[in-house]
C-alpha cells in the first residue's frame, strides 16, 4: 500500500529527521548498486537524496512509492529474487556456459553478491507482505492453487519518446 509505505516513512524517518538512515538502509540491501550482470552498459541505480537539486519535502514518500528512483527491471528483479531466496542476493547471469563443438569452454558458477540483504525478522515480514498482496490484495486475480505466488503491484512512469511526455501505467 502506497499509503502504508508513506506512513512508515513519515513516522520512522521523515518526521524524525532520519532520512539519511533510510537511504543508507536502501544501500545496505543492495537497491542502490549495479547488479553486476554481464551486459555492457548497466547503469548504477539513482535514488534521490537530500544533496540532489530536485529533493523536496515530499521526496521520502515518493521514494517509498518507487518514484524519484531510477532502477532497471533486472536490478529490481535481482532484489526481489533475494527476498524469495531467503535474503541471499545472487549476481544475475545471462549465460550459464559457453560451448564449442559440444565441449564446455567456460562455465559460470552462481555468485553471491550479498549473503543477507536484511535481518531474518525483516525478511520474513517482507515475504509475508508480498505473499499477502496476491492472497488478499491488489494482485489477488493472479492467485492460483498450483503455485505460491508473491507480488507487488503499483504504478510506473515512463517517458514516451513519440509523445514527448511522461506516462503512468497501473
Amino acid at each position: 500500500s502506497n499509503v502504508g509505505m508513506l506512513k512508515i516513512i513519515d513516522e520512522n524517518y521523515a518526521k524524525k529527521g532520519k532520512i539519511d538512515r533510510f537511504l543508507k538502509q536502501l544501500d545496505a540491501i543492495g537497491i542502490g548498486e549495479i547488479s553486476g550482470v554481464d551486459i555492457y552498459g548497466e547503469k548504477k541505480p539513482f535514488i534521490n537524496n537530500p544533496d540532489h537539486h530536485r529533493w523536496a519535502s515530499s521526496s521520502p514518500g515518493m521514494i517509498a512509492h518507487g518514484y524519484e528512483v531510477r532502477i532497471s527491471p533486472l536490478q529490481l528483479l535481482t532484489f526481489y529474487n533475494a527476498v524469495a531466496n531467503d535474503g541471499v542476493m545472487m549476481k544475475p547471469r545471462i549465460v550459464k556456459r559457453i560451448e564449442k563443438n559440444g565441449m564446455v569452454v567456460k562455465e559460470f558458477k552462481p555468485e553471491v553478491s550479498n549473503p543477507m540483504i536484511c535481518s531474518k525478522p525483516t525478511l520474513l515480514k517482507a515475504q509475508k507482505i508480498l505473499r499477502d498482496v496476491v492472497l488478499y490484495g491488489t494482485a489477488n486475480d493472479i492467485n492460483t492453487k498450483r503455485y505460491e505466488i508473491s507480488g507487488k503491484t503499483g504504478t510506473t512512469e515512463y517517458y514516451d519518446v513519440e509523445k514527448g511526455t511522461h506516462t503512468e501505467e497501473y
